[in-house]
This record gives C-alpha cells, sequence and structure tokens, in this order.
C-alpha cells in the first residue's frame, strides 16, 4: 500500500511544470488537430453537395449524406477526447523524465554541502541527463577522496 501510494503522488513531481508543458503541448496539437478537422469536415460536406447535385438527389439521400456526416464529426470529436488524454498522459510521462532528475540532483547537492561525500545520483532507466548524474557521482568521490587525504 505505501508503494502505491508513493507511486500515486510521485505522478506529478512538480505539477505546474508538468501540467504546464504538457497542456501547452495539448493545446498546441488540438489547434492542429481542430484545423484540420475543420477543413475537412468543410470539404466533405462540399463533395456532399456536388454528389447530390450531380445525381440529382432526392431529401432522402441528402439527409443519409448529412446522418453521415454527423457520425464521421462524432467519431472525430471522440478521437479528439482520446488524443487528448493520451497526448496529456504521455506529456507527464516525458515531463517525468526530465523532472525526475531534477529532484534527485537537488538531494545530491543538499548532501554535498552537508558533507555526506557518498551521496550519489541513481536515476531511473529512461531518465534524461544520465551523463550529468555521472559527473556529480565523480564529483563526489572526488571530494570524499580529498576530505580522506587522498587525491585522485
Amino acid at each position: 500500500m505505501g508503494q502505491e501510494q508513493r507511486r500515486t503522488r510521485n505522478i506529478l513531481l512538480q505539477p505546474l511544470v508538468q501540467l504546464r508543458i504538457g497542456l501547452v503541448n495539448v493545446a498546441s496539437s488540438l489547434v492542429f488537430v481542430l484545423a484540420l478537422g475543420i477543413y475537412a469536415y468543410k470539404r466533405l460536406v462540399a463533395f456532399s453537395d456536388v454528389v447530390a447535385t450531380l445525381t440529382q438527389a432526392d431529401n432522402e439521400v441528402k439527409g443519409l449524406l448529412t446522418d453521415y456526416l454527423g457520425t464521421v464529426g462524432v467519431t472525430a470529436l471522440v478521437a479528439a477526447v482520446v488524443f487528448f488524454a493520451m497526448n496529456l498522459g504521455l506529456s507527464i510521462y516525458l515531463t517525468h523524465k526530465l523532472v525526475g532528475p531534477t529532484i534527485a540532483f537537488r538531494r545530491h547537492i543538499r548532501a554535498l554541502a552537508a558533507g555526506d561525500f557518498a551521496a550519489r545520483t541513481k536515476l531511473r532507466t529512461g531518465d534524461a541527463f544520465v551523463e550529468v548524474a555521472e559527473d556529480l557521482n565523480v564529483l563526489s568521490e572526488s571530494l570524499r577522496s580529498m576530505k580522506d587525504g587522498k587525491r585522485l
């Protein structure tokens, strides 16, 4: 239970940063998708009007075309909602991989400032800034060696 609560609490390490990045990503994507959807919908309506005119379709056929366009619109709306949810989730996941290491770095730096030169930064698989963590660990080892009177 404790592990489950910890994971849930750690989904948003820095909520304002992660949500802002996620929402900017989602908003820009939605603007593009909506513009494309509106364009496609208008073109489909124009095409259905041309088909109705050329085939001299009666009101029943025009009604079927209108119903079809309505179904396409609902499907597009559902797809947009799913896209929004998936994009927001992916944004949170990716920003977690960027923000998470900064928390580990801050902990390590605080430990160094307190004189704990045995502290190390361990990142999760897929986290960003692995090279920085390795450099910080080398710095810790150097400081520990200097403190112990041994130079590397």
